[in-house]
């Protein structure tokens, strides 16, 4: 269902309000990382494989199965036509890097905190 098809439907009825909601959180992780890196969200739904463009793909799809109740493949429909498989890897890489390195969790966490402001704005 298009989010932008809305108008005139019943505000309370529930599968209207999850797809606003997980929207607005789309919206906010997109841009948080954007915001972050400096990377065009059209570079980060791109087919490019350079390990910035990639990493930014990368943590945009944790926050967006950490955040939404969106599957896997609807991720993947989200980054650009991407298979279900890989954004699979790609959680368990950032969920990975999280535990083993400080630095990038303090990122994560910085990433995080910029998400829960656009969120709250």
């Amino acid at each position: 269902m298009n989010p932008y098809v809305y108008v005139g439907l019943d505000p309370n009825d529930k599968d209207v309000v999850k797809v606003i909601v997980r929207n607005k959180f789309q919206y906010a992780i997109s841009s948080a990382v954007k915001k972050y890196t400096n990377i065009p969200f059209e570079d980060i739904t791109s087919s490019r494989r350079d390990a910035d463009i990639s990493e930014a793909r990368h943590i945009v799809c944790y926050f967006l199965k950490m955040y939404t109740k969106m599957h896997y493949t609807e991720i993947g429909l989200f980054l650009g036509n991407r298979h279900h498989s890989t954004i699979i890897n790609s959680v368990k890489t950032i969920k990975d890097l999280v535990t083993i390195d400080k630095k990038f969790k303090a990122k994560i966490e910085e990433i995080n905190g910029i998400i829960i402001n656009n969120i709250r704005a």
